[in-house]
């Protein structure tokens, strides 16, 4: 059997419970992008949020409680000390894709999510911009 994780704290947790006869792999590195229908939100990088905090209603990230994406985007936050200034403007979603659909469907201004979901050969219909600090083992 082949199993396959979206992170590798939990392939790790089960190799080191002896579930599993071999250690874990990383098989392909992900990125986090910002997305959104605005193009101008996205001038410059994750840094340039601060800036641009007052135009942003609402931040829409996958759910960390249950989305690898969703822990790295907080972390990432933390990272850049934007927490607290978007704690009151954060939009849950179930997964990376429903937070394209927040963007998508207006009720998000912007959203960070997997840039593999929203490259433009992906999903043509937003911008985005890759958050080049953000490369994650997966």
């Amino acid at each position: 059997m082949i199993f396959f994780s979206a992170d590798t704290k939990y392939a790790k947790a089960i190799y080191d419970d002896k579930n599993a006869l071999i250690r874990p792999k990383v098989y392909v590195l992900g990125v986090l992008a910002l997305y959104s229908l605005d193009e101008n939100l996205l001038q410059g990088d994750i840094e340039n949020l601060k800036e641009k905090a007052g135009k942003i209603t609402h931040l829409s990230i996958a759910n960390p409680k249950v989305a690898p994406y969703g822990v790295a985007t907080k972390e990432v936050l933390e990272n850049l000390d934007l927490n607290e200034l978007f704690k009151d403007k954060i939009v849950l979603g179930e997964n990376i894709s429903v937070s394209v659909l927040h963007v998508d469907s207006k009720n998000a201004d912007i959203a960070i999510v997997a840039y593999s979901l929203v490259s433009p050969i992906n999903h043509p219909k937003g911008k985005t911009s890759i958050m080049t600090q953000s490369i994650l083992a997966l």
